[in-house]
């Protein structure tokens, strides 16, 4: 290209002997900063994203002060003593919505579970894989306990916490040095990946000493519980609201949501009272009923949860303080009902159930958390003796077929 243009600049001179040199050198320097343009170095090209984990057989995670990690945290291979639940690394409020997983890991923030689009263990010659995504979110995450996660107009609303029984109201002990904590309690994530929109539904609450506490969804309508903690005594507050992120999703920003009407504890116990399993019906029901089924007995205390953001309780027979808890995630092929003890239902209308099992994630693991979405299934674990927690993390696995 060089030789290309000097050809040119040499010609146009030659020619032109009776015009003036200034043209000439005009000329040259137009079509040298056209080839210097041209011969530039393209930018790089954004890699493509890299799926390390193969989803062929289930793998262990573990969750850290700095995410999800394979390898056992430094804490826990020296033998350190557990923390309380509320404080230690977990990973157990887990949630989807059918294309990606999030884990709302204590403490730091949101580790997403991607598989590469378009792998199909029937349909495609590529093997699925993951890959582990870490957003870390200090600011929001920092001193405060991981309470639920749902997915909600494109995103995940996150529900954070401050456990009254070992915090003090305004700064968290186990820090050093202790600092405020932070005052968001709701978070808005777009998407599995990327930053978070503090939302505040309840600023006029909070303004009068009221922290959010507990927040569930029931029958179209989320119900929460606010605590304010005095020295001698802790009043509590109830509420319910159409949608805590209600102008977030929209783009509005700044967490504008439709304000909340206080209810008694009367109502809001009643709405978050597990329902009777032989109650859910249609096809759902009966996958749910058919899995459980193959799990035993009973008498099971079922979490019921789905992509489409549903999260009910349900209850097989007896009294909830005596049965079982099982996990149960909905998808639209099906149903799947998972154990503490790892074994896992999977029910499809018109294919039966079929049992398989997870394993044992670490010794004494206990699981405490299911979600799905495309072909991965994900399964929170903790050890450790209530109220402390030695170890805690994800199993990823294929859906079972």
């Amino acid at each position: 290209m060089r030789l290309f243009l000097r050809g040119i600049i040499e010609g146009a001179v030659g020619i032109g002997k009776g015009a003036p040199r200034a043209k000439f050198a005009s000329i040259a320097a137009i079509l040298l900063a056209a080839s210097l343009a041209g011969c530039a170095k393209k930018p790089p090209e954004i890699p493509a994203p890299v799926f390390p984990y193969a989803a062929d057989s289930p793998r262990v995670f573990y969750a850290s002060a700095s995410g999800l990690t394979e390898s056992l945290p430094a804490a826990s291979a020296s033998g350190a003593e557990g923390a309380p639940a509320t404080r230690a690394p977990n990973a157990s409020v887990l949630s989807s919505d059918g294309r990606a997983i999030i884990a709302a890991v204590n403490g730091w923030g949101i580790a997403s579970v991607i598989a590469n689009a378009g792998a199909s263990i029937e349909a495609s010659p590529v093997s699925p894989a993951y890959r582990i995504v870490g957003t870390p979110l200090p600011s929001i995450f920092a001193g405060l306990t991981a309470a639920g996660a749902w997915p909600v107009g494109g995103g995940f609303l996150v529900q954070l916490f401050r456990d009254p029984f070992t915090e003090a109201p305004s700064s968290p002990s186990h820090l050093d040095p202790p600092y405020p904590l932070p005052k968001t309690r709701l978070a808005y994530l777009s998407g599995g990946v990327g930053a978070a929109d503090p939302l505040e539904p309840f600023a006029s609450e909070a303004a009068s000493g009221f922290e959010l506490f507990a927040l569930l969804p029931s029958e179209g309508k989320w119900f929460a519980e606010l605590r304010k903690d005095g020295p001698d005594r802790a009043d509590l507050k109830f509420l319910a609201l159409a949608d805590p992120s209600a102008g977030v999703a929209a783009g509005s920003g700044g967490g504008a949501a439709l304000k909340p009407v206080e209810i008694g504890r009367t109502e809001f116990e009643a709405a978050l009272m597990p329902k009777s399993l032989a109650s859910l019906g249609g096809a759902e029901g009966d996958s749910l009923r058919a899995a459980i089924k193959a799990l035993g007995e009973g008498p099971w205390l079922v979490r019921l949860r789905s992509g489409k953001g549903g999260d009910s309780w349900y209850l097989s027979g007896g009294k909830a303080e005596d049965a079982a808890p099982v996990y149960a995630w909905s998808e639209p092929s099906g149903m799947l009902a998972l154990r503490p003890d790892g074994w896992l239902a999977s029910s499809k209308a018109g294919s039966g159930t079929k049992l398989s099992s997870l394993g044992e994630a670490v010794p004494g693991a206990s699981f405490t958390a299911l979600a799905a979405a495309g072909e991965l299934v994900a399964a929170a674990w903790e050890t450790g003796e209530f109220p402390n927690i030695d170890e805690a993390g994800l199993v990823i696995a294929p859906l079972p077929r």
